[in-house]
């Protein structure tokens, strides 16, 4: 309750966006299984969808849990809890607006559970051989782990900063260019935005009067809500604002792509002329 309070505390000055973005949720009808395969193939256990890793992740568990069973019945049942009770409700609800990360409080758990079960593997060898069993299992969860692991270490989730520098060169010294950005991450490049000013425009009409006098215009797009959608998920939630797809279409139809990004979340540089 204490860490509740304090949590509460330290983003109260976010309540308020947070309540007017819960105005969005609503309950909706649609296919959850996609979601609970990647939260268990590619954020819990990466490198379980193959057969071995089918085998050497169950084998894993179930020793684990067995070994926690024997030692703390309580601790077993908290566990139990932890791993089914929050994903049966959300699944249960079934409510718009939520992410793997929201499940992250159970990765610490399942790894602790995967290291009891090598324990309890090794550790039923002899004395000699259990360090070398113990070695020879870690190195083949991580080999199992190390293709997730090297995505995530060697791709960059958002490339604003660099897109932002290459649109500064290129309008260094001249006059006449216009820079904005589009969707609800679009205001993000205004953070990084050295030697140019990056508008919003929330229509196409707005566009248009930012656009007189100037002979060239640059549009950095990321994230765009409708792009990134998950086919499984509610397209009211991956919906941008009605104003801004109008410039998004008029962008793809008179617009150049001059560069891409291709970071998790890929930023998309595109350039036209008057």
């Amino acid at each position: 309750m204490g860490a509740g309070v304090i949590t509460l505390l330290i983003y109260s000055p976010l309540l308020s966006a947070f309540l007017e973005n819960l105005g969005k949720v609503r309950l909706v009808g649609v296919n959850r299984a996609p979601f609970v395969e990647s939260l268990v193939t590619l954020f819990l256990f990466p490198g379980i969808t193959g057969l071995a890793g089918v085998i050497f992740y169950g084998v894993l568990l179930c020793l684990g849990m067995y070994a926690v069973l024997r030692r703390d019945p309580v601790l077993f049942v908290y566990l139990l809890v932890l791993f089914v009770l929050p994903l049966s409700l959300y699944l249960l609800i079934n409510p718009m607006f939520v992410f793997e990360r929201y499940f992250i409080f159970v990765l610490p758990f399942a790894l602790l559970v995967l290291g009891r079960g090598i324990v309890a593997m090794a550790g039923g060898l002899r004395p000699r051989f259990r360090t070398a069993v113990a070695i020879t299992l870690i190195a083949a969860l991580f080999y199992l782990q190390f293709p997730a692991l090297a995505a995530t270490i060697s791709r960059n989730r958002q490339d604003y900063r660099e897109a932002v520098r290459y649109v500064e060169e290129q309008v260094r010294g001249r006059a006449g260019d216009l820079v904005f950005s589009l969707g609800y991450a679009g205001e993000h490049f205004r953070y990084y935005a050295r030697d140019i000013t990056i508008y919003t425009p929330e229509t196409v009409d707005e566009l248009s009067a930012l656009m007189e006098g100037e002979q060239r215009a640059w549009c950095l797009i990321t994230a765009w809500l409708p792009d990134i959608r998950p086919p499984y998920e509610d397209e009211m939630l991956y919906a941008e604002r009605p104003g801004q797809v109008d410039i998004y279409n008029y962008v793809k139809a008179h617009f150049v792509l001059k560069k891409h990004f291709a970071s998790k979340y890929a930023v998309d540089v595109y350039y036209g002329e008057e």
